[in-house]
C-alpha cells in the first residue's frame, strides 16, 4: 500500500542528508554511513515510513563503504527502477510504501541471490527486538496496573505516588 508523507513534516523530522538521500535521490559518502560496520540482530526500517526492508541476517560486508544485504526481507517492501542518471545502467531501490530511495542493487552479490543491495545508512533506522519487550501502549497498560497495585493495596499513598516519594 503506497502511502502519501508529508514532505515539509519529513523535512523537519529527518536530518537534512537523510531528506536528500530519500527524497532527491541522493548518496551518502562512502564508509561514513553509521551501519556500514553494524552487526547488531535486528532489522532495518526505511528512516521515512518505518516499513520493514531488510533483517541483519542477511547482512554482509561487500567493502563498498555502504551496508550490504543480499536479500530483502519476506515483506518485499523494496522494489525495483531503472536508473539511467550519471551515464550508468543501473537498479535503484526505494520503499514500496512511501517512494524512499534507498540505494541500488547489483548482482555481484554472495550466494544464495548473488545480489547486492548497497544501501545508503541515512535511509534506514535500526530495530533491535530484543530491546522492545513492551509496545508504548503495553507499557502504559503495564504502569497503570502497577500504580494501581500499589495505590489500592496500600503499599503507598496517592499523594506519595503522584510526588514520587516511593522511589
Amino acid at each position: 500500500m503506497r502511502m502519501s508523507i508529508d514532505k515539509a513534516q519529513l523535512a523537519q523530522r529527518l536530518s537534512r542528508e537523510a531528506f536528500y538521500v530519500t527524497q532527491e535521490k541522493g548518496t551518502e559518502r562512502p564508509f561514513t554511513g553509521e551501519y556500514n560496520d553494524h552487526w547488531e540482530a535486528g532489522d532495518y526500517h526505511c528512516v521515512c515510513c518505518d516499513a520493514r526492508l531488510f533483517t541483519q541476517a542477511h547482512k554482509f560486508n561487500a567493502g563498498c563503504g555502504w551496508p550490504s544485504f543480499f536479500e530483502q526481507t519476506d515483506d518485499s517492501n523494496v522494489v525495483f527502477r531503472e536508473d539511467n542518471s550519471h551515464g550508468m545502467v543501473r537498479t535503484e531501490i526505494v520503499c514500496k510504501h512511501c517512494d524512499a530511495h534507498l540505494g541500488h542493487v547489483f548482482d555481484d552479490g554472495p550466494a544464495p541471490t548473488g545480489q547486492r543491495y548497497c544501501v545508503n545508512s541515512v535511509s534506514l533506522s535500526f530495530n533491535n527486538p530484543s530491546f522492545n519487550i513492551f509496545s508504548f501502549n503495553e507499557l502504559s497498560k503495564l504502569l497503570a496496573y502497577i500504580l494501581f497495585f500499589i495505590i489500592n493495596f496500600r503499599i503507598f499513598s496517592v499523594d506519595e505516588v503522584l510526588n514520587g516519594f516511593f522511589i
